[in-house]
C-alpha cells in the first residue's frame, strides 16, 4: 500500500492494474484485486464465507423482528446490531431454525414488555416518538455554480451554462429597453420644439361691415347709428386688415 503524494490533483479508481482509492481523508494506491464478486459466490475457496453470509441474512431477519416488537420510547438503534449479533451465534453454533431462535429471544426481550403493557397500557413508553423535524437545507446557486468534483471541474456545468444564458437575455431586454427610451425622450423633444415654434405673421382679412344710405342720402359704412364717412373713391364692401400674430398658448 502505496500513498499517492504526486500532484495536486488525486485519482480515485483502476488504471493499469492498480487501484487508487481515498481511506480516511488519505489517498493510496495498491495492486488491483483479483477478487470478483462471481468468484467469492461460486469458487470453493469462499463456501464458508457464503456460508456465514446466508447465516448473517437470517440473523438480520430475526433481529429487525425484536426490535420492531420493543417499546417505541424505549428502544434504541443499537439493540438490533446486539440482536442480529446475538441470532447469529445461536444458528451458527446450534441446529436451531429461525423460528426457535426468534422465540429464544422474544421471551428474553420482549416478554417483559409484553407484561408491562397488560397492566399499564397507557404508560408514554408505548407511545410512538415524535418524528424530527429536520430543517430543510438551502443551498444557494452560487454555491452549487463553486462546487467541483474529484477533478477539479464543475460539478453542474448545465447550471453554469443556463446562468450565463440568463445574463446574456437580461442584458440584452435592458439595451433594447434603452433604445427605446432613448427613441421616445427624441421623438417628445421634437415635439416639443414644434409647439413652441414661432409661427410667420400672416394678414387676415376683417370684414368691418357694408356701405348702407341713411336719410340724409350720404353713404356710411358700419352698423347703422355710427356716423363714418366715406371717403371719395371707396365702393362695394369696406375691408380692414389686421395682422394677427399666432403664438403657442
Amino acid at each position: 500500500m502505496a500513498k499517492q503524494i504526486a500532484g495536486l490533483c488525486r485519482f480515485e479508481g483502476t488504471l493499469h492494474g492498480i487501484t487508487f482509492y481515498k481511506m480516511d481523508g488519505q489517498y493510496y494506491a495498491r495492486a488491483q484485486s483479483s477478487l470478483t464478486s462471481e468468484r467469492v459466490k461460486t469458487s470453493w475457496e469462499f463456501k464458508e464465507t457464503m456460508i456465514f453470509a446466508r447465516l448473517l441474512t437470517r440473523a438480520s431477519k430475526i433481529g429487525s423482528q425484536i426490535y420492531k416488537a420493543l417499546p417505541p420510547g424505549w428502544r434504541q438503534f443499537w439493540m438490533y446490531r446486539s440482536f442480529t449479533g446475538e441470532a447469529f451465534t445461536l444458528l451458527k453454533e446450534n441446529p436451531y431454525t429461525d423460528e426457535h431462535v426468534k422465540q429464544l429471544l422474544w421471551k428474553c426481550y420482549v416478554e417483559y414488555w409484553e407484561q408491562i403493557k397488560a397492566v399499564d397500557p397507557n404508560n408514554p413508553i408505548f407511545q410512538p416518538k415524535p418524528k424530527k423535524i429536520r430543517k430543510r437545507r438551502v443551498v444557494s446557486l452560487e454555491a452549487m455554480m463553486r462546487k467541483r468534483d474529484k477533478y477539479g471541474k464543475p460539478k453542474y456545468p448545465e447550471l453554469i451554462k443556463a446562468e450565463k444564458e440568463r445574463k446574456a437575455r437580461e442584458a440584452k431586454e435592458a439595451w433594447i429597453k434603452k433604445l427605446e427610451e432613448k427613441k421616445q425622450a427624441t421623438l417628445a423633444a421634437e415635439a416639443l420644439a414644434k409647439e413652441t415654434e414661432v409661427t410667420s405673421v400672416f394678414a387676415k382679412e376683417v370684414v368691418i361691415g357694408a356701405w348702407h344710405v341713411l336719410s340724409d342720402g350720404k353713404l356710411h359704412t358700419g352698423p347703422p347709428g355710427i356716423d363714418h364717412a366715406v371717403t371719395p373713391g371707396e365702393s362695394g364692401m369696406l375691408h380692414t386688415k389686421f395682422e394677427i400674430l399666432q403664438r403657442s398658448p
